[in-house]
């Protein structure tokens, strides 16, 4: 008996990579399916190419699906296109976590009315249990791009013409973060998708968010780069406009690794120095005492 591993295949090396290393001891063949249409209908070239894959070639099929879809349903509503250029998204294993969430604020911000409208119509539902990883790799529905609020691009979407007066006065602050933190993190930057909590991580856009690394190093790629987040901080947050004069202060060296640190638990990201975040918690408490 055979065993078949059959996926479809848009433009995901690395995943599909991870997928071949994983499935190795248990499959004897991989089918790529790969269309050369999208969901939407537009033509679109073919991506992927077994020769990246040497050690897998010889157990690898590529099907290429010529067939142009059919009974595509448009994207407007009564005549009118719907308001959202793009879908936003923010993946958590239980809904408690998202909701928990530092970054589920970005979501009030958003008009989804036309978009509710719009899978209410298609006889969808807006609550979706969607897999990280395949989400990922999908960059379009039905013609809106598809984007997680928690990487640095989705920032721009949010960004408003006041945002370059804050970022001036918050300006101090972030160079004294990014000194402090040094190179836990690959940037320090000042938020304009933070409603009430003072900090968040994000993923730069070609890297993988914190919650990815984890799914893939359960999957045994425990030998994946070392990763650094952005740190980013909300300017109008009661913590953070308190930073601005403390500057040239001790305690400001423990906020700020706190304010990271919270930021990653909130992530679902274990601490590599939990004594250490403990005691500059109690140092703080105490202090307020």
């Amino acid at each position: 008996m055979k065993i078949f591993d059959c996926i479809t295949y848009f433009d995901e090396p690395m995943l599909f990579e991870v997928r071949l290393n994983v499935l190795d001891k248990y499959v004897d063949e991989f089918i790529v399916a790969e269309a050369l249409y999208t969901h939407s209908g537009k033509l679109k070239k073919i991506n992927f190419n077994k020769e990246m894959y040497p050690k897998f070639k010889n157990r690898i099929k590529h099907i290429i699906v010529e067939n142009e879809p059919k009974n595509i349903i448009s994207t407007k509503l009564n005549g009118q296109e719907t308001s959202n250029q793009s879908i936003y998204r923010l993946n958590a294993a239980k809904r408690i976590e998202f909701q928990r969430n530092s970054l589920a604020r970005v979501f009030d911000k958003i008009n989804y009315e036309n978009l509710s409208a719009y899978l209410k119509k298609r006889k969808a539902s807006s609550k979706y249990v969607i897999d990280g990883i395949i989400i990922s790799s999908v960059p379009k529905y039905d013609d809106k791009d598809l984007k997680s609020v928690n990487r640095s691009g989705a920032a721009d979407d949010f960004s408003k013409e006041k945002d370059k007066e804050s970022e001036k006065s918050v300006k101090p602050v972030l160079k004294k973060m990014k000194k402090v933190l040094g190179d836990k993190v690959k940037d320090v930057k000042m938020s304009n998708r933070l409603s009430d909590s003072p900090s968040c991580i994000v993923a730069d856009e070609n890297d993988p968010t914190s919650q990815m690394q984890e799914i893939m190093k359960s999957m045994g790629q425990m030998d994946l780069p070392d990763i650094k987040p952005i740190l980013e901080i909300n300017p109008n947050h009661e913590i953070v406009v308190k930073l601005k004069s403390m500057t040239k202060q001790k305690a400001f060296d423990d906020i700020a690794l706190l304010l990271y640190e919270q930021a990653l638990i909130q992530e679902g990201v274990k601490l590599h120095d939990p004594s250490g975040f403990v005691n500059r918690l109690n140092k703080v408490i105490t202090n307020n005492l």
